[in-house]
């Protein structure tokens, strides 16, 4: 039989590809200088050395030298495969010989791609649907986002995201005058009332900054002049009218012009059109949670606000993709959101036996069966000053709302997709910026269907307005196991 193995001793000796039904025990310890007895993961560390085996025979030729490789791949993976089976199907190798001398893959790959043109109804949203596959996935252990691409449709600003409003109202305003909506807006011609509260919104859209203060001094040029200067990102507001005003950027319920005339809904603090306008951590909080902004008259100390924060007219910096494949055996979240949770205080013990006695059964003699529940009179002495004073307290907490966005609750999420370039018309992601996004699953599954939802980074549904768009999966399938 002829010599198999490169020979740092006899470069010039012949070497040959070894055939099937030639490979034994001694011949793959021969090419891998191990022992026969070696334990199977003594192969790893030896073809770990193939580059020292290679150096050892430098002056073999290049096809000796291709040769001498494959038969140091082929004997770590006969060796492996004899020596111990157990290891192989726990850690398999990238390449084996089966027992019909084919080449034995056992992770096998798949690319499915997602088109919202070919989802089933076309009717429904682009960015919340369920596709079915043209075929089923069987034995799948890991899924993996490969490419995906999305056109740069959504709008920034938009009524439903409660981001296009604001109110405009004299310090003065009591809502007992006639509502007088409209008289911030810039084609206004009437002398201003002395006493007024307007409310209006910009269009839904994405705005340039000129364009975004042009919309903004559309609708409210009248009362308000909003600019932005010359080398700087931050927007000022100044006061055109001879009244205080207040600028209201939330209100808890909603916006509204006088007593009986209700404008667009707000929705958040952190999430509204002065928000975006940079106006955060300057503006005041009243006692009915309003976030707003005071402006002296034309002409005075204060009558102009700058914004502590540059202008965002970019929106959502990530978006969220959401795979559901209708299996239960992988992790739920394997995105876990940062959280902002109101720290809220436990009521201490005596509260319970406090409730508990508050009230007392009064029997009623005309009507037994029905006894009457009365406060009782003893209650007030079961507890201190000091007591009560901290029940009480601790209740009015409770009550308090979280008027701020809340947490993203996305379930099933599968992959985060930054936006770098969000005036784009076409965003395209793929290669390593899209590596560490992916579901591996406890066990095989199979796949025939999946419910696709894409969120913003407030957890709200992407509003692509019906645009379409696509993505690539890689299904990792478990072919022999």
């Amino acid at each position: 039989m002829p010599d198999h193995y490169c020979d740092k001793e006899d470069p010039e000796k012949p070497t040959e590809v070894i055939n099937l039904e030639e490979w034994t025990i001694q011949v793959a310890a021969d090419v891998l200088g191990i022992s026969p007895d070696a334990h199977a993961s003594a192969a790893d560390q030896a073809a770990q050395s193939l580059e020292e085996k290679i150096n050892n025979a430098a002056n073999l030729s290049t096809p000796e030298k291709e040769t001498c490789i494959k038969n140091i791949e082929g004997a770590a993976s006969f060796f492996k495969e004899s020596k111990d089976q157990n290891i192989r199907k726990s850690k398999p190798v990238s390449i084996l010989l089966d027992d019909m001398g084919q080449i034995d893959k056992q992770i096998l790959q798949r690319l499915v791609l997602i088109d919202t043109r070919h989802r089933k109804d076309l009717g429904s949203s682009t960015t919340d649907f369920i596709v079915e596959l043209e075929s089923t996935l069987t034995n799948v252990v890991s899924i993996k986002l490969n490419t995906i691409s999305i056109p740069s449709t959504w709008d920034t600003f938009s009524q439903k995201q409660g981001n296009t409003s604001l109110q405009i109202e004299t310090i003065d305003f009591s809502g007992d005058v006639d509502p007088s909506c409209g008289v911030c807006d810039s084609s206004f011609s009437d002398m201003l009332p002395s006493s007024f509260s307007c409310c209006d919104h910009i269009a839904d859209g994405t705005y340039t900054r000129e364009t975004f203060l042009e919309q903004l001094n559309k609708k409210f040029g009248n009362c308000i002049d909003i600019t932005i200067e010359d080398g700087s990102k931050y927007v000022t507001i100044t006061n055109k009218t001879e009244k205080a005003l207040r600028i209201i950027f939330f209100k808890p319920g909603g916006f509204s012009c006088g007593k009986s005339i209700t404008c667009v809904n707000t929705t958040y603090k952190n999430n509204n059109l002065g928000w975006y306008m940079g106006f955060r951590t300057t503006v005041k909080i009243n006692e009915d949670n309003e976030s707003y902004i005071a402006l002296d008259a034309s002409g005075g100390a204060a009558a102009l606000a700058v914004a502590d924060t540059p202008l965002d007219i970019n929106g959502s910096q990530y978006l969220v993709l959401a795979v559901d494949d209708f299996n239960k055996n992988h992790m739920n979240k394997t995105i876990v959101m940062s959280a902002s949770l109101q720290e809220k205080v436990s009521m201490p013990n005596y509260y319970a036996a406090a409730a508990h006695d508050e009230l007392q059964c009064v029997s009623n003699p005309n009507r037994p069966m029905y006894p009457s529940i009365q406060k009782n009179p003893n209650f007030s002495r079961t507890l201190t000053n000091s007591q009560l004073t901290t029940i009480s307290s601790i209740l009015e907490t409770q009550k308090e709302k979280n008027y701020n966005v809340p947490n993203p609750a996305i379930t099933n999420s599968f992959a985060i997709i930054p936006v770098t370039h969000p005036t784009d018309p076409l965003l395209i992601w793929g290669g390593s910026l899209l590596h560490p996004n992916g579901r591996n699953y406890f066990r095989p599954v199979s796949i025939t269907r999946l419910h696709i939802k894409l969120y913003d980074d407030r957890g709200q549904i992407l509003n692509l307005n019906n645009s379409d768009w696509h993505c690539s999966i890689i299904v990792s399938h478990l072919y022999k196991y």
